[in-house]
């Protein structure tokens, strides 16, 4: 059951939260570098889009990049959970086009579990004054109100299918009295097929034409777009049929 503490007035942003405020202001940051380097980085695309299906090429030009190629991986999976708006199965496929299906797999489970993890500890050490400057107040106390009434069954099922907001649900999960060794567990097991799912889709990627690629790319362009603009709407929807599913 979540603690019993509703918020004073004095905790309650205004409207948003840290995440909304903080993920804009990192994806600007992002944007306005690649602007300001593209000298740099556009001859290394033009590289790596003229040899990405050779997997030894590949793997020797990940070798180059030695232990901070990992350790990137895991940082922006942490990364994404507490801040950035990008959805976490982006980076999946990324770490199975670049590590292949192992070490790709591995890489996104730890990264996008130790940001979980971290998510739910400060919750659970800082309370819901913390968590509100994250999440927003009105978003937390919507997922808030659900999870009271649904437990676990419904954060296992929020991380278990994409496009949800399994991050918030980190920050939200930390409030309850679950023990966090049971959340840790629990939400690891039911994020890992999708993101096995993803990293070997990502694997694929390697041996499909440019052309398809190319195609692919718009297509998760416009998936992150649709994310980024009607997230509220796909959760609402998504809660709509969750209340009716369980009042029939």
């Amino acid at each position: 059951m979540l603690q019993n503490n509703p918020p004073t007035p004095a905790s309650r942003p205004a409207r948003g939260g840290f995440r909304s405020h903080g993920s804009w202001l990192l994806l600007a940051t992002l944007v306005l570098g690649l602007l300001v380097t593209y000298e740099h980085w556009l001859p290394v695309l033009l590289i790596w889009l003229t040899h990405y299906q050779d997997r030894a090429w590949v793997e020797a030009a990940i070798r180059r990049w030695g232990v901070w190629a990992p350790l990137a991986s895991i940082g922006l999976n942490i990364l994404q959970v507490l801040l950035a708006p990008i959805p976490g199965h982006i980076f999946a496929p990324l770490n199975g086009y670049l590590f292949g299906p192992l070490w790709g797999a591995l890489y996104s489970i730890m990264g996008v579990q130790l940001g979980s993890m971290l998510a739910m500890g400060l919750s659970r050490i800082f309370g819901r004054r913390l968590v509100e400057r994250f999440t927003g107040a009105a978003l937390l106390e919507r997922w808030d109100r659900l999870v009271h009434c649904w437990g676990m069954p419904l954060i296992l099922l929020v991380f278990a299918l994409p496009l949800l907001p399994d991050d918030v649900l980190c920050f939200v999960a930390g409030l309850t009295d679950i023990p966090l060794r049971r959340l840790f567990s629990w939400t690891l097991l039911a994020r890992f097929p999708g993101v096995v799912a993803a990293v070997l889709l990502g694997d694929r990627v390697l041996r499909l034409p440019l052309w398809m690629l190319g195609i692919l790319s718009l297509g998760l362009l416009g998936l992150f777009w649709l994310v980024l603009h009607y997230h509220r709407r796909i959760q609402a929807w998504f809660l709509w049929r969750f209340r009716r599913y369980l009042h029939r």
